[in-house]
């Protein structure tokens, strides 16, 4: 099997507000990334850009936050993107394919296998994938809040966890993860290397791009999300010569020569789990009593009936539920066995009471273990941490 790479490219690295889209940056990139494929490697692009791009030929909003304006913008740009990949790949004598995803094709545990599928049939025929969010008809990833991807980041992370990836590349503006904020502090110098995810979580970030909608927050969270499903991220500096080059340094050996931060995998999350936890969704919640917290989070048990005592929203057996703390923090996730009307009848009620109440329930169990995904396991700094 090829080497498979995801390489995301950032807004301010595809779009200057001054000269329009990067087409001389662009190229180099294109050229490098057809050098690596002619050596074995498999290329999944994802590119922002393309709000950028349309803002030339729609008229500006009063409102710089308007959705139908930014999504018109979008509709426009993603146009010239693709062509403008088309062509530099074209180059090379490389066919693209353009993918748009919102967070509902992901949603559907039937979407996102499909999904595979499709990416891995075509890297098969030696086809570039070039990946973006839907801008254009999706809501919820234009809004500064909302349950969709958020950013390409974390799209880019699901795309490599998803298809096995080798490894991740998050080009920026910036030279890596810094100690400290170099806005702030003059003497902050680039870390060459991340090996945990404890490590990970006491980087102080903050701020996001003028254009793009992700931060270095955001690539660090799409670097967890990545670490966690086994797949190694380098965060590099997309302004520079050879960015890819750098960043196989930095993957391959630790040369002097090397750029850009390396986060280290920390384990392997199955696919089943990668989806629960960052890309399903969810379509409604119960609130767990103390005792079923510490039972989950310590001690890896099934949420039973008698440790639940609120349901949230409409759902039916077999969508994906949140678990809340009585805080409200969210615990978990996990595929509910009952709809939400029957988890209203039992909450709170002891085993022997449940087939008196639905005769068709199987046992007390409400969401089996197997079928859940604990955030405290897989960020291990937020357990018990309440907001």
């Amino acid at each position: 099997m090829q080497k498979r790479i995801v390489l995301k490219l950032g807004t301010q690295v595809v779009y200057d507000q001054s000269q329009g889209l990067v087409v001389d940056r662009l190229l180099g990139i294109v050229d490098e990334v057809c050098q690596y494929h002619s050596s074995g490697y498999q290329f999944l692009l994802v590119s922002s850009g393309a709000i950028g791009l349309g803002q030339k030929f729609v008229a500006p909003s009063k409102n710089k936050n308007d959705l139908a304006y930014r999504q018109a913008c979008a509709a426009v740009g993603q146009n010239l993107l693709i062509n403008t990949y088309a062509d530099l790949f074209k180059k090379h004598r490389k066919q693209v394919a353009q993918i748009l995803l919102t967070s509902e094709d992901l949603s559907r545990r039937k979407s996102y296998l499909n999904l595979s599928k499709t990416l891995d049939e075509l890297l098969r025929n030696n086809i570039v994938p070039i990946i973006n969010e839907n801008d254009t008809t999706s809501t919820q990833e234009i809004k500064e809040m909302g349950e969709g991807f958020g950013d390409n980041d974390k799209l880019s992370a699901l795309i490599a966890s998803k298809l096995g990836a080798q490894a991740l590349f998050l080009f920026t503006n910036v030279d890596g993860i810094y100690n400290e904020n170099p806005a702030e502090n003059e003497n902050a110098r680039p870390l060459p290397m991340i090996e945990s995810l404890d490590e990970l979580s006491l980087i102080n970030t903050r701020g996001r791009s003028s254009l793009g909608r992700g931060g270095m927050a955001s690539k660090i969270e799409a670097a967890r999300l990545a670490s966690m499903s086994g797949v190694t991220t380098v965060i590099a500096n997309g302004l520079n010569d050879q960015p890819l080059k750098q960043c196989f340094q930095r993957l391959d050996s630790q040369s002097d020569k090397a750029t850009g931060t390396l986060i280290a995998p920390s384990g392997q999350l199955s696919k089943k789990k990668q989806w629960l936890g960052f890309s399903s969704g969810t379509q409604g919640a119960l609130t767990i009593n103390e005792g079923a917290c510490q039972a989950i989070e310590d001690k890896k048990a099934s949420l039973l009936a008698i440790g639940a005592t609120h349901v949230e929203g409409k759902f039916k057996a077999g969508d994906v539920v949140s678990l809340l703390s009585p805080s409200g923090r969210e615990i978990a996730r996990g595929i509910s066995i009952l709809s939400s009307d029957d988890c209203a009848k039992v909450l709170g009620q002891p085993s022997k009471y449940i087939s008196e109440q639905l005769p068709h329930a199987k046992d007390d169990v409400l969401i089996r273990r197997d079928d859940l995904i604990v955030f405290s396991e897989v960020h291990p700094l937020q357990k018990g941490k309440e907001s």
